[in-house]
């Protein structure tokens, strides 16, 4: 199961990194969620399917991170018609939200892979989604783009060195750096700009050395060579 849902998550990065780099393109950004809302239905469906049923999709920790995808869509639909603050406010509750899942999967013992992907995959949508804002609203230069993406670009790299059964890493150190991005994020529409500035250059730094760690974690066995053996004493 793990092995096409991982085939997924590949075809999902490489669709929402085309999406954004053409939407950007075409200064069409605001419609980056279109993309993204199709290849999620393509993975419930898929998932579905495999199941015979959508039992899997109410249960109470699967129904929370379902509703910080659709509360993130509504985000970045209709944040024209919000201001600073509401939209500030908006994306920590979807941050929020993200502790909540996981504890009702552990009370409830419905841990499953649906919800374990999903989790992971909207985390790295709200960075997109939330850098794509940032853009739009003027309080960053595309740079910020690139932050966005950075989960996705280095998920297609990782297939490139390793096998596509081994899951990603999510070291304790990596999901906290994750989280530090997110809150900033969100922390950028209520704080002032010589506060969130700086924050935000500081997370982003924080989240170039996270994923550049785990790069190096990949590829660090192909380099390491056995030690020759000492030779026996004359």
């Amino acid at each position: 199961m793990r092995l096409w849902i991982e085939r997924w998550m590949g075809f999902h990065a490489l669709c929402l990194v085309v999406a954004t780099l053409l939407l950007y393109h075409f200064q069409l950004l605001p419609y980056l969620g279109l993309p993204a809302a199709l290849s999620f239905l393509l993975f419930f469906a898929r998932y579905a399917y495999q199941q015979g049923n959508f039992a899997f999709a109410l249960q109470p920790a699967n129904l929370v991170t379902q509703g910080r995808l659709c509360l993130l869509f509504l985000l970045l639909w209709y944040y024209p018609a919000l201001s600073a603050l509401p939209l500030g406010l908006l994306a920590l509750v979807v941050l929020i939200l993200d502790g909540l899942d996981g504890y009702l999967a552990r009370r409830f013992q419905t841990s499953s892979v649906f919800g374990e992907y999903l989790d992971m995959e909207t985390d790295a949508f709200y960075v997109l989604g939330m850098s794509m804002l940032l853009y739009e609203l003027n309080y960053f230069g595309g740079w910020i783009l690139g932050i966005g993406l950075l989960r996705y670009a280095y998920f297609l790299v990782l297939r490139k060195v390793k096998a596509p059964q081994q899951k990603e890493s999510r070291l304790f150190l990596a999901r906290l750096i994750a989280v530090i991005l997110m809150a900033t994020m969100a922390a950028c529409f209520i704080l002032p700009p010589w506060i969130h500035q700086p924050a935000m250059i500081i997370a982003s730094g924080l989240v170039l050395y996270s994923f550049g760690n785990s790069f190096w974690l990949s590829w660090k066995p192909r380099f390491q060579v056995a030690e020759p053996q000492s030779s026996p004493n004359a």
